[in-house]
């Protein structure tokens, strides 16, 4: 079985996420939230480290607020124990990847296509191991209708050979790469989590192991509106069972660092050119 180990997404992940807690620390009351408990009541106290004073019950909204502060302080460190841990096991050093970069070892490795059924495909076999069980249910996914995004029309002004017209010149790219390898998909196809209405970049149809995987590209993430906006977008997906690294490919690009087609492409052979069985957990 393979192991999808996406470690650079997870510490991305983790990254976005201590970037998000420690903004809102920001905008929380100065000071530190303690509790004492006598009986079946519960006094709270303010400290500044200095002094410590009685937080009345009318002031229920501050003790509130400190103690959001306290279990987001306490999430930032234990997400920043996680990120050096990952960091110090990041893919240099998983030998599978080391042996993938030599390139005589990779040519010898998928020489014989059966081999590469079990690793990646390269888009010239990719076609013939497709699961045909699940063709009538492709060829009726892509038949249906759905809801697009329909905000900021003026935005889609990048034609694409599928007939799209997306959003961004990344956008077009992974477009244009989706359909050289085959992969069926919806460009912004609503997607309904909590009654909240999501329209992921692109749906995609995995048509070995016949699971749909959602792709976001973020393309303005050095700046800090954008890059918040992300790191809160990535944490309902979790929240709705949507997990990078299983069913959730996310590519990122800044002004001086664009998106390449090595980068999308290895996306597309790690996540739907192999028969990944991790399931999100339910």
């Amino acid at each position: 079985m393979f192991i999808n180990y996406n470690i650079s997404e997870i510490i991305s992940q983790l990254s976005s996420a201590i970037h998000y807690d420690e903004s809102i620390v920001k905008n929380l009351p100065d000071g530190k939230l303690n509790c004492t408990h006598n009986g079946r009541y519960i006094k709270w106290f303010l400290s500044d480290g200095n002094n410590i004073s009685y937080i009345h019950k009318k002031d229920r909204h501050l003790a509130s607020k400190l103690a959001l502060k306290k279990f987001l302080l306490s999430r930032i460190e234990d997400n920043k124990r996680l990120l050096s841990t990952y960091k110090q096991c990041n893919s240099t050093n998983i030998q599978s990847e080391l042996l993938l970069k030599d390139n005589d070892f990779r040519k010898l490795l998928t020489d014989y296509p059966e081999n590469s059924k079990h690793i990646y495909c390269n888009r010239d076999l990719f076609r013939d191991f497709h699961n045909e069980q699940f063709q009538p249910v492709i060829d009726s996914w892509l038949s249906e209708e759905y809801n697009h995004n329909e905000a900021y029309p003026q935005a889609l002004k990048h034609p694409c050979t599928s007939g799209n017209v997306v959003r961004s010149k990344s956008e077009a790219m992974i477009d244009l790469l989706l359909n050289q390898y085959g992969i069926p998909y919806r460009y912004e196809c609503e997607l309904k989590l909590d009654n909240i209405s999501f329209y992921p970049d692109f749906t995609l149809f995995n048509p070995i192991s016949g699971q749909l995987v959602y792709w976001e590209h973020f393309g303005m993430m050095d700046d800090p509106q954008y890059s918040l906006n992300a790191s809160r977008k990535i944490s309902r997906y979790i929240a709705g069972n949507i997990i990078p690294g299983i069913n959730l490919i996310m590519t990122f690009e800044t002004s001086s660092n664009p998106l390449s087609g090595v980068i999308a492409e290895s996306k597309i052979e790690e996540y739907l050119l192999i028969c990944n069985n991790q399931q999100a957990p339910s």
